[in-house]
């Protein structure tokens, strides 16, 4: 097998398996979700792949001088793509584990990700050192930067001055906050200079109302640096349950009463949805 045949982490190991007497597998199902755990010369590696994308090779602190043996075939592997960090991967209180990077998609980006704090949501590095005559002071990004960069959707407010009051929302005014920002993202792209306005703060805003249904029993995968927050079958069945009552069984007369009773502060139960939104869930069929 040629570097040009290696697409899975199956194809990596059967190369190396190949190309170094002294390697073998230790775990045969780490393939399936794009790892490698083997021993080299007797000391465990482990080896997450994707093709055209990233190589991660770590092990720990006793056998940390056997990954510089690795990097030439490893690199050979991928289409000799070289390594752009290595660094002493911690997380918790396990002992720091030696790992080499190979980025092939972005390595300069990856390199600011690492050197600025951005690259781990659950660890750190350590002891971190570049390749390639890279200089990590060139990569250090300066506080504004940082702060742009570390912002998270879901947790990052946007425009939302007053957090506090956002998070005291009852379940149907959190509603009413989504609702009125997703008219006003909508009426500024519909608008005539809709594609020139930047709605980076609304978006924040709407994603952040948007997780704090997490309070009610809304499932959301966990906020993560650069990723927005994704719509799932509990938050559609939570929001549809709420507009739908709004929206089409109450009139617009009835509507315009329960905002004048609200704001005075009279009862409004009256003109409260019936049920409970996790009926509109999917049903799962039992085989």
């Amino acid at each position: 097998m040629n570097k040009a045949d290696i697409l899975t982490a199956y194809d990596l190991e059967q190369f190396l398996q190949k190309k170094l007497t002294h390697y073998k597998t230790t775990n045969d199902f780490a393939n399936l979700v794009g790892g490698i755990i083997g021993k080299y010369k007797g000391f465990e590696i482990k080896i997450n792949f994707n093709k055209n994308d990233y190589l991660i090779i770590s092990t720990n602190q006793k056998s940390k001088t056997i990954l510089d043996e690795l990097v030439p075939v490893l690199s050979n592997a991928i289409g000799n793509y070289y390594p752009i960090c290595k660094y002493d991967y911690i997380m918790g209180d396990r002992e720091s584990m030696p790992t080499i990077e190979w980025d092939i998609n972005d390595p300069e980006g990856r390199i600011r990700e690492i050197v600025n704090g951005r690259a781990f949501t659950n660890g750190k590095c350590l002891n971190l050192s570049l390749y390639g005559n890279r200089n990590i002071e060139s990569y250090i990004e300066d506080e504004i930067t940082k702060q742009r960069k570390n912002r998270i959707f879901g947790i990052d407010p946007g425009f939302l001055k007053n957090k506090d009051g956002i998070d005291q929302l009852s379940e149907v005014d959190l509603y009413f906050a989504i609702n009125n920002i997703s008219r006003m993202i909508n009426s500024t792209i519909n608008s005539a200079y809709g594609n020139k306005i930047d709605l980076t703060e609304e978006q924040y805003a709407i994603e952040y109302c948007a997780y704090q249904t997490t309070k009610f029993g809304v499932e959301f995968d966990k906020p993560e640096p650069g990723k927005h927050i994704l719509s799932t079958p509990s938050y559609e069945a939570w929001y549809r349950f709420y507009d739908n009552h709004f929206n089409n069984k109450l009139t617009d007369a009835e509507l315009s009463e329960y905002q004048i009773n609200k704001k005075q502060g009279n009862d409004v139960s009256n003109y409260m949805p019936k049920g409970n939104w996790k009926d509109n869930l999917p049903k799962v069929k039992i085989r």
